[in-house]
């Protein structure tokens, strides 16, 4: 009892850390959108999320199928500053690198065709990509280093926010918005990297580098089905961007921002305590077990009690935040406010089962199955009746997924 109750507030602990860096950090922006769609207006404003949305699918395929076994991997090794440690790192940063080349072309493909988008704004959105590729968060929240990261994080988004403030006025200043907002995690990145260049000094003679090939080859059938499942995300502002026009896309994207924003942090909350659950995996499965169940069954609580104070307070929020031109985009916040409830559960769920278990075949599964229904549901909706429509496809779509989740965990499949 007294390991159990040491592991839990430890793992707390770790989790605290990352969740306060994470809401301010994920704050400083949400502060922003107002100023940025007030100055823009609302097609302005759905132009560079369109962009964002676009150079979206080059930052999953980086981040989404390689990010999880690494950190999985960073987790069971004791020595955080160890030659392991290290070769962990360095083996994920080369493997992205060599695999974000073709994945660059296709984002400036899609984004040269998509209507009624400049060009300028999908380069210039490429900053993310970047910044995605030099920002380990991964790393540091595998070596539980939650603060440091932290505030290399919040540092980074308050300068990317004050330029923000300062120079975006107008619809004119579009582009200044555009390399401001897409900054952030460049200059977190950049401001960690004296941190493990450091130790990479230490350790890179004996660094493995053909060590990558191995890794590549653990993960290859993860990553077109991570690409997929986390490029989903774009699909309702890209579907309303080809078939609704930028002013439907604006309205979503003003309500999806809130709502991804509340799911960034949850996914860091689920990295953290997957860190715990990999270790205790090896040395106690009944307990890792009731860990799981009460870590979901606190979560569950927390996110209906959330979102049901956000859905009651949904008009206020938008009016606050965007004012009179984005009113009607208040119905779609209440169902995206359904839709996160349900996916914060079933993506802890595959997380704490499956990803700390390191079981890749059942991840992958579901990843596709969210890429495909997500896909299908979201642009019939977008097709059917604009924002609302896309919002109701993706509360159907992870309906779906978290059914399927249910059935697997109650099977005891692992």
């Amino acid at each position: 009892m007294i390991k159990k109750n040491a592991l839990t507030k430890n793992m707390a602990k770790a989790t605290l850390w990352l969740v306060v860096f994470q809401v301010v950090g994920l704050i400083i922006p949400l502060l922003t959108l107002p100023i940025l769609a007030r100055s823009l207006g609302v097609t302005s404003f759905g132009q560079l999320m369109l962009a964002q949305a676009v150079v979206f699918l080059g930052v999953v395929f980086v981040d989404a199928g390689f990010n999880t076994e690494s950190q999985r991997r960073a987790s069971l090794v004791v020595d955080v500053d160890s030659l392991e440690s290290q070769q962990v790192l360095i083996d994920n940063f080369i493997a992205r690198c060599l695999c974000s080349l073709p994945i660059l072309l296709l984002v400036l493909v899609i984004g040269f065709f998509v209507p009624d988008l400049p060009f300028v704004l999908v380069v210039l959105s490429l900053l993310l990509m970047i910044g995605t590729l030099i920002f380990p968060q991964w790393w540091y929240v595998a070596r539980q280093q939650g603060l440091r990261m932290g505030i290399a994080l919040v540092s980074g988004r308050l300068i990317s926010a004050l330029v923000i403030l300062l120079f975006v006025k107008s619809t004119n200043d579009q582009i200044i918005a555009c390399v401001a907002s897409c900054s952030g995690t460049l200059i977190a990145g950049l401001l960690l990297m004296p941190n493990w260049w450091q130790n990479f000094r230490i350790h890179r003679h004996n660094i493995k580098w053909d060590s990558w090939k191995g890794y590549l080859n653990d993960v290859k059938h993860n990553i077109f089905s991570g690409f997929f499942s986390s490029a989903s995300v774009s699909v309702p502002v890209l579907a309303l961007g080809f078939l609704s026009g930028s002013f439907q896309a604006g309205l979503f994207a003003a309500a999806d921002r809130l709502t991804r924003a509340f799911a960034h942090v949850l996914s860091f909350v689920e990295q953290s305590c997957m860190g715990w659950l990999a270790k205790e995996n090896d040395k106690n499965l009944v307990h890792a077990d009731r860990l799981r169940v009460y870590t979901l069954a606190t979560l569950a609580a927390i996110l209906f009690i959330g979102c049901g104070i956000l859905a009651i307070l949904a008009d206020w929020i938008l009016q606050l935040l965007y004012g009179n031109s984005f009113s009607s985009a208040s119905s779609i916040l209440k169902i995206l406010l359904i839709w996160l409830f349900i996916y914060g559960l079933r993506k802890a769920a595959v997380t704490f089962y499956w990803s700390s278990a390191g079981n890749l075949k059942v991840i992958a599964i579901f990843q596709w199955a969210e890429a495909i229904l997500v896909s299908l549901f979201a642009s019939f909706g977008a097709y059917w009746s604009g924002a609302f429509g896309a919002s109701i496809g993706l509360c159907i779509s992870e309906l779906i997924l978290s059914i399927a989740a249910i059935i697997w965990i109650k099977k005891g499949t692992r």
